[in-house]
């Protein structure tokens, strides 16, 4: 009998057979080309998900060509065993109805096969699970290129450690609000509104906004959370509510929040002094105060202070720094340029000025002095309008007429200044005083910029503005503006390769011998201040200044003014560096404090804190209130 014959003997005697006269032994014995794989391994096409998890958890894994074969054999048609397993399920009731089809038994091998065959092909197409589940990805060894993955989707994993960013902003806000006094309610709402008022390039204070995406701007200020305008809002300002209460005092002085990050809590190691955190917790103004829960969505803001013309205007300021030195036995003329303030020729003040006028033109010969005067507004000035330089008390005298409610200001002109390549300039540096919850603070922004006239330095063009007058709404019209340096603006770390390469001997380090001094005078503007100038407690204000100082060929500064609206133009590239990023950092330390994202808001700690705390009214006003006693009361006056 030829070997096709004998098969089909073979396959008809199996099929007649009941599957339980075969055993294992049985079919092996007859021809051991036909024995098969006991499929109860490989039924990963017809069972249940959950028992073929409990399978493929006990197997190694497969690759899917070892899959597909052995499928493949253990579905064979010659295997009884297999059409027996398979005929058990409910997906293979097609081989029942086959078993029990009479013409069946007289089929050929051939006829057999192409049915079953179909079957099998189409049981091929069903997709096998290509992951099996592990406890931990992070200890699954490198799989080989073209194994069957055993880990879930990435994407879809959770990571349980906390996002070190965005833990680190939650805590800066932390800090912050706690030396206010306060915590914000964590909750969800739609957004907060700012109203942003036209001016002084708004479109870069909007853009501040777009990328806070838990807020909106819009057009009516009555409903918005935040109001920002060049100018002091009277009528905002006192529909803001008013703080009655007084602070206490975090008797356990808990500063761990920002530490976490440098003791090995987050997985990234985080040096905050880098990124500015130190500026602020690490000041000696700074201080923790028992926490007040508030609601952030009901807070609003505004960005003027509501006295700020006790430094803003130039009486003011005179008069405020005058009061504040006096009451600490030092001199107000070792910080600000001789000044006086009149309201006419015959004004006391004025006769006083004229006394040292007189005195100085005697001595003019001796001295070299050329008695030269600035007048100017002392009040309502911006921008270097209604600044006039004199050298003869008949120019002084026209210009200062009584005017109701007006009063000059009067004041000794620096006829030494420091130059630079023969041209004089002055430096622009920004200060922040917020006031939340009825608390003082004042912060100095380290980072500012020199602006330089167009014209070289001399005393005998007393009347030309472009030699004299840094403003840049001045400047902006010389024929050789941008000529000298782009936009007529330098770094302070241009200015220092300029000290090093003009005064070697002199070894003068900007940032230590003069910015330093600076800081101090800044700090003395905001002791001077602290009590009157946001008297009533609104809830809430904050401000930025921009402060100008000269500096003389000894290297002194002198505080020259103080401006409520300083000039947000970004006209130069050292600009677009100076300004986006120190008013983004103004809004980081009191809008995203008092105002937090929401909690379905993902916000990340991006950027580095430039702001340096310099005045605490619980930390500096406490002491000099304690130092001063009854005398406090003439820096209210």
């Amino acid at each position: 009998m030829n070997t096709s014959l004998r098969m089909q003997a073979i396959q008809k005697l199996l099929l007649s057979k009941k599957p339980e006269e075969l055993g294992e032994e049985s079919m092996s014995a007859r021809n051991q080309r036909f024995k098969t794989i006991d499929t109860s391994k490989y039924t990963p096409i017809l069972v249940s998900k959950g028992s073929l998890r409990q399978k493929e958890m006990k197997t190694k894994t497969l690759k899917p060509r070892d899959v597909s074969t052995r499928v493949t054999r253990e579905v064979s048609p010659i295997s009884h065993s297999s059409l027996n397993r398979l005929s058990s399920t409910a997906s293979s009731q097609i081989f029942k109805k086959l078993n029990q089809k009479k013409h069946l038994s007289s089929s050929s091998s051939v006829d057999i096969i192409k049915p079953i065959s179909k079957i099998v092909e189409k049981a091929s197409k069903i997709k096998l699970p290509s992951k099996t589940l592990v406890k931990s990805p992070r200890k699954l060894p490198k799989t080989p290129t073209g194994e069957i993955l055993s880990i879930r989707d990435p994407s879809k994993i959770r990571d349980s450690n906390p996002n070190p960013k965005s833990e680190l902003e939650k805590a800066w806000r932390k800090a912050l609000n706690l030396s206010n006094g306060i915590e914000p309610y964590s909750g969800s709402f739609t957004t907060y509104t700012a109203f942003i008022g036209k001016g002084n390039n708004s479109p870069m204070v909007k853009a501040l906004f777009i990328k806070r995406h838990w807020w909106r701007v819009i057009e009516n200020k009555d409903s918005a959370n935040f109001v920002w305008s060049q100018w002091k809002d009277k009528q905002v300002i006192s529909e803001l509510r008013c703080c009655n209460h007084k602070p206490i005092l975090n008797q356990e002085q808990s500063i761990r929040n920002l530490n976490e990050f440098q003791n090995g809590k987050y997985p990234c190691s985080i040096d905050l002094d880098n990124i500015g955190f130190g500026l602020i917790q690490k000041s000696k103004s700074y201080i923790q105060l028992s926490s007040e829960k508030i609601h952030a969505d009901q807070q609003r803001l505004h960005n003027k202070l509501e006295f700020n013309n006790c430094l803003t205007n130039k009486k003011g300021l005179y008069m405020t720094m005058r009061n504040y030195y006096q009451v600490t036995n030092q001199c107000v003329f070792d910080k600000l340029p001789i000044t006086f303030t009149v309201t006419s020729i015959d004004d006391e003040e004025y006769v006083k000025f004229l006394a040292l006028y007189n005195l100085i033109e005697s001595e003019k010969k001796e001295t070299q002095s050329q008695n030269l005067w600035i007048v100017k507004p002392g009040e309502f000035s911006n921008r270097g309008n209604g600044i006039t330089v004199c050298q003869t008390l008949d120019e002084i005298s026209a210009i200062v007429k009584p005017i109701n409610e007006k009063s000059y200001i009067i004041q000794k002109y620096i006829e030494n200044p420091l130059l630079l390549n023969k041209r004089k300039f002055d430096i622009r540096c920004y200060a922040m005083i917020t006031s939340i919850n009825g608390i003082i603070q004042g912060y100095f922004y380290l980072d500012g910029y020199l602006r330089t006239t167009s014209k070289e330095f001399t005393l005998d063009e007393i009347s030309n503005p472009f030699v004299h007058l840094t403003n840049d709404a001045i400047q902006k019209h010389s024929a050789e503006y941008g000529k000298f340096e782009n936009g007529n603006k330098m770094s302070y770390k241009e200015f220092q390769r300029y000290l090093d390469q003009n005064f070697p001997d002199r070894k003068i380090n900007f940032t230590l011998h003069i910015l330093t001094q600076i800081k101090e005078i800044v700090k003395d503007t905001m002791k001077a201040s602290f009590i009157k100038i946001d008297k009533n407690k609104r809830l809430h204000c904050m401000e930025v200044f921009g402060y100008d100082f000269m500096i003389d060929q000894n290297f002194k500064p002198w505080l020259i003014e103080i401006n409520t609206n300083p000039c947000l133009e970004t006209s130069s590239p050292h600009l677009r560096n100076i300004i986006p990023p120190m008013l983004e950092n103004a809004f980081k330390i009191v809008l995203d404090s008092l105002f937090p994202p929401p909690i379905n808001h993902r916000c990340e700690f991006n950027g580095t804190n430039r702001f340096e705390l310099c005045f605490h009214q619980d930390i500096d006003g406490k002491a000099l209130i304690e130092n001063l006693g009854e005398n406090i009361k003439f820096l209210d006056g």
